[in-house]
């Protein structure tokens, strides 16, 4: 398992109330959000966290926020998103199936957790791996990541 990631960086304006929009926040909500954003309040990141087993690499990566009280990950798509058998990915005589991938919303910490099954792919193999990945930012920003299975 291996976890890259980018410095931390405030987050913008134009992206919260991209963000706001997705979210369906009210006026009041965006007008909060944004007024914590020009304060320089809200941070984000980029990530990419990584299984490996022999010929098999499969990857989610990310975009998280946080801001002190509640940390976020937004939607598929940007600002905020997660994607999981995301591209890079490598599965040499392994067939891969996704079975959930989540997309956190605003809480004490966001846990993006990837879900797969693993099979070998060859004629009657019964070999399959359950997998999980949670790559988890909590409201400060701090990063725990780990597997399950495997």
């Amino acid at each position: 398992m291996t976890i890259t990631e980018t410095a931390p960086v405030r987050a913008t304006v134009a992206e919260v109330k991209a963000e706001a929009v997705r979210q369906g926040l009210s006026e009041a909500e965006t007008a909060s959000l944004v007024t914590a954003t020009a304060t320089g309040s809200i941070w984000t990141r980029l990530w990419t966290h990584t299984y490996w087993g022999g010929s098999l690499v499969e990857k989610h990566t990310g975009r998280t926020y946080w801001n002190g009280s509640h940390a976020w990950i937004a939607s598929a798509t940007d600002p905020g998103y997660h994607v999981c058998h995301s591209e890079g990915g490598v599965a040499v005589g392994w067939s891969v199936t996704v079975l959930s991938c989540t997309a956190p919303a605003a809480g004490v910490v966001a846990d993006a957790y990837y879900r797969f099954d693993a099979s070998i792919a060859y004629q009657g193999s019964p070999i399959t791996l359950q997998v999980g990945l949670h790559y988890q930012t909590d409201r400060l920003g701090g990063v725990t990541a780990w597997q399950v299975g495997g």
